[in-house]
């Protein structure tokens, strides 16, 4: 099994048709050991990634992205369903309840499709943002420079 084919099956195991499929389709394609898949979720170690965009690539969900190595804060959330819905599917999912967009002291995130997107060229990685997020959904990277 490999994630397209599983992703074409209802959208893969997991109850959320937006997150990660898990089969390790982005892992086999990643030629620098930069991907594990932990409990059904792929994992990046952004020490080991090259930004060659393979597992971009075979991710048939398109939640794989590049962003620039400044950026410390991420949204780890894909869901695009209102809040009730979202958190029905995962514990951790953006619930668009804008906690966030009123902390951010540079107006970096705005809520889309019912999500929360962190603009990372406004982005100063303060970090208000995760302190408030009651679901958990923005997660911290190390900022590699």
């Amino acid at each position: 099994m490999d994630c397209r084919s599983a992703a074409s099956m209802s959208g893969g195991p997991s109850s959320c048709v937006y997150g990660c499929v898990g089969m390790g389709s982005c892992k086999k394609a990643c030629a620098f050991g930069a991907i594990t898949v932990e409990n059904g979720l792929a994992r990046i170690d952004e020490t080991k990634c090259t930004g060659c965009g393979k597992c971009i690539a075979e991710c048939p969900k398109l939640i794989i992205k590049l962003v620039p190595a400044r950026s410390g804060y991420s949204v780890a959330c894909s869901n695009e369903e209102k809040g009730a819905v979202a958190r029905k599917n995962c514990k951790v999912a953006c619930i668009a309840c804008g906690k966030c967009v009123k902390t951010c002291p540079k107006e970096a995130i705005t809520i889309v499709n019912f999500k929360a997107v962190i603009d990372t060229a406004k982005c100063e990685n303060c970090g208000e943002c995760i302190k408030v997020c009651p679901t958990g959904a923005i997660a911290k990277y190390t900022v590699l420079m």
